[in-house]
Formats: structure tokens, sequence, C-alpha cells
């Protein structure tokens, strides 16, 4: 059996099944109240690495294993360790976890600085699925964000995106949404979309054309 935390991510990586137990006790409390090892050393790094590589891997369930995580974030009281939980729910490749962890953002559960949080990682590896989210629930994630800060929110989703199908939704957005005074953040995301989807699209042309002259 795996005991060690780091044989089991260890383990994970070389296609072994880990022992649930070891899972599990990452991110439940001890009976003594003392946390898991992961987070008892202060950082989340070592937590991080095995909800990617369960993820990546599918071993004992990314589902449950996030379950795990959750139970833990609602049963500390620590603010930083449970904005980190929190978090890390949204840091994920898949879809439909992405979607979970949005979904619970616009819950009472997380808190209202914790959710805003939430929809931002979520967006680091999905920010078309996020802003869509967001717009869709306008009302309710403006309870989340002071009305001064919400441009720069929107702005932060967008980050992580070269797509310029975002651009014309970021523009309906401000002009809907914004006071003109409020829209400088927005119009940054926007030029920025801009010029690096036309970066990208040049590089794309440029090394098909070295292709082709090169067979």
């Amino acid at each position: 059996m795996i005991t060690d935390h780091r044989d089991a991510l260890d383990a994970t990586r070389l296609g072994v099944v880990v022992d649930r137990v070891v899972l599990r006790d990452a991110v439940v409390p001890h009976a003594d109240g003392a946390l898991g090892p992961a987070i008892a050393a202060g950082e989340l790094r070592l937590l991080r690495e095995r909800v990617q590589v369960v993820e990546q891997r599918g071993t004992c369930g990314a589902v449950e294993l996030r379950d795990a995580i959750r139970e833990r974030a609602k049963a500390t009281t620590g603010t930083v360790e449970r904005t980190s939980l929190y978090q890390l729910l949204g840091r994920t490749k898949d879809e439909a976890l992405a979607r979970r962890a949005l979904d619970l953002a616009l819950t009472d559960e997380p808190g209202k600085t914790i959710s805003s949080g939430m929809i931002s990682t979520v967006a680091g590896q999905h920010p078309r699925l996020a802003i869509d989210f967001v717009l869709s629930h306008l009302a309710q994630v403006n309870e989340l964000i002071d009305i001064s800060g919400r441009s720069r929110f929107m702005q932060r989703l967008a980050t992580s995106s070269r797509d310029p199908e975002l651009i014309p939704i970021l523009e309906s957005y401000a002009k809907a949404s914004l006071a003109e005074s409020d829209r400088k953040p927005i119009q940054q995301a926007i030029d920025r979309i801009r010029y690096e989807s036309a970066q990208a699209q040049r590089i794309r042309m440029e090394t098909a054309a070295w292709l082709a002259a090169h067979p």
C-alpha cells in the first residue's frame, strides 16, 4: 500500500492506481485537528500537482478528489487556506469540472471574495467559458464585484485569451454595462487581443509559407 504522499504522486506518474486514502488525507483534517502534510507545510504545491496528475490520468477520479478538496475548504477556518482550496477547484483543463466550479462560485458557500477569485481562476484556462458564464449570470456576478472594479474584473477574465471573437462580446458588454469613463480596462483587453491574434495569424502564415518552400 502507498502510504507517503510523495510516493503516491510518483506512483501516479508511473501509472499505478493511488490509494484513495492517501488522496483523502491530503485534504481532510486528521483526528487531532492537524492538517494533512501537503497543507501543513504552508504550501499547496504538492496538492496542485496531484490534482493535475489525477485529472490527466483519471486515477481515483478527478471528481472525487475535487469533492474532497471542497469538503476540506468548507471545514477550514483559515482564510488563506480556504481561498487557495476553493480556487484550486477552478484550476482545471476539463470543461465539465470548470463548469462545476463556476456553478459553485455563485452559491453562498465560498463567499463573495472567494467566488470572484474562482471565476478568475477558471478563466485562466477557459476564458471564453468564464466570460460567457459571467454574461449569462450578470446580475448575480455583479453582486460579487464592486461597480468600480467590474471593468478590471472582465479584463482579468480575458487575460489568457487571443480569441478575436471575444472583441465584439467585450465591446457589447462595455457599452451596455459600464459608464464610458470606466471602459478603459476593457479597451485595453480588446487592444491586446486584437494585436496578439493578428500576430498569431501572421506567424501561422509565415510558418506555412516556410514549410511549403522547404518540403
